[in-house]
């Protein structure tokens, strides 16, 4: 999975997804309060070479900060 962020007027958001390929659909993961991306690390092991995954981290959960 690569990381990558986006840059906002108040912090960075980070994301991480797998190479993405147009011809998959794809798998958008977002947490709850209190957790991260990493809560899907099962899931994504198990879905990453059907489909497009993306999972963030929202804001002011581990990496992104507002």
């Amino acid at each position: 999975m690569r990381e990558s962020h986006i840059k906002i007027e108040y912090g960075t958001v980070y994301d991480w997804a797998t190479e993405i390929d147009n011809a998959k659909r794809t798998l958008f993961f977002l947490h709850g309060l209190t957790a991260n991306h990493t809560m899907f690390d099962s899931q994504i092991a198990h879905f990453k070479n059907t489909y497009n995954v993306i999972a963030r981290d929202a804001p002011a959960h581990r990496k992104s900060r507002p």
